[in-house]
């Protein structure tokens, strides 16, 4: 069966890198894989919220990655083979090139993420939205 090219609206016209989070069962340790995805939509609102007295705002961010055959879900992917979208996993706007390590000073996965704030979230909850009949299917990764 041949699939219809899907062109995606010009709002999907950023660029984001994303650090899939895993454990490295040689090293022991904390690992990061980045993945650059191209064709994406990234949108940062602020939002507020009151109780009582006091006011609290906060940063809600979106991220849509186009339907990709590199994606895997997370209980089916293994690092080195494409991306997965899960709670923890670090999205920044544009093309980054970070080596994190979480046991060097400066190079923590904070670390990036305070240097590019506000434009990068950690993952909060991810939406598979990928059944549309091939009407913009995507991935969506909120924080």
């Amino acid at each position: 069966m041949r699939r219809k090219r899907i062109d995606y609206p010009p709002t999907f016209a950023n660029t984001v890198t994303l650090y899939n989070h895993y454990y490295d069962p040689e090293t022991h340790a904390a690992s990061w894989q980045r993945t650059v995805l191209d064709n994406c939509w990234f949108s940062r609102e602020s939002s507020r919220t009151q109780e009582g007295a006091s006011m609290t705002f906060a940063d809600v961010f979106n991220v849509r990655i186009p339907k990709s055959a590199d994606y895997h879900p997370p209980l089916e992917w293994t690092p080195g083979e494409g991306f997965t979208l899960q709670p923890d996993d670090l999205i920044f706007k544009g093309n980054v090139d970070f080596e994190i390590d979480e046991n060097t000073d400066g190079q923590r996965a904070n670390d990036y993420f305070n240097q590019c704030k506000p434009e990068a979230f950690y993952v909060k909850s991810v939406k598979i939205n990928t059944n549309a009949a091939g009407v913009l299917e995507h991935y969506r990764a909120m924080g």
